[in-house]
């Protein structure tokens, strides 16, 4: 009997153990928004820009799977490339109403249409960039439409 309840006990953990998925942890913009600027020099451009320092809770999220919810911002003209931004267009990064840190430049997983200021929620490994030569502070790589 014994023998019989360990082979029960194998089955349920092999049952369960495959079905167990690894689910995106929810992020919200204020976090992410919720940093510091050094000033530095860039001697290559010749001109100063802002170095962020993320708090322990961003830095934690450094290639995690995480969602979020924020408006679509084309950012090129042919519609392939896109971010994720706290704010809509009119008073997004781009339109000089917000900061570098209120948006998340997209890699998209597979080709898709997003029209500006669509609100939509992605998920993806989240990539943190503190150098200023990087395109944004946050990536959100292999990102593709959250539907839970």
């Amino acid at each position: 009997m014994g023998k019989n309840r360990f082979f029960h006990w194998i089955g349920l953990f092999i049952i369960f153990g495959f079905s167990i998925q690894n689910n995106p942890q929810r992020v919200a913009f204020s976090t992410l928004m919720n940093l510091s600027f050094e000033e530095v020099y860039n001697s290559e451009k010749e001109k100063w820009e802002y170095l962020p320092e993320f708090p322990e809770e961003v830095i934690k999220l450094d290639q995690q799977e995480v969602y979020i919810k924020g408006y679509v911002i084309p950012v090129d003209l042919s519609g392939d490339l896109f971010a994720l931004s706290a704010y809509p267009f009119s008073s997004c990064f781009f339109c000089g109403g917000a900061g570098p840190e209120s948006v998340i430049g997209l890699k998209m997983e597979s080709s898709s249409r997003y029209t500006t200021d669509q609100i939509v929620t992605f998920t993806g490994v989240l990539s943190i960039s503190n150098k200023y030569e990087s395109e944004f502070f946050y990536t959100l790589e292999n990102a593709k439409e959250y539907k839970p």
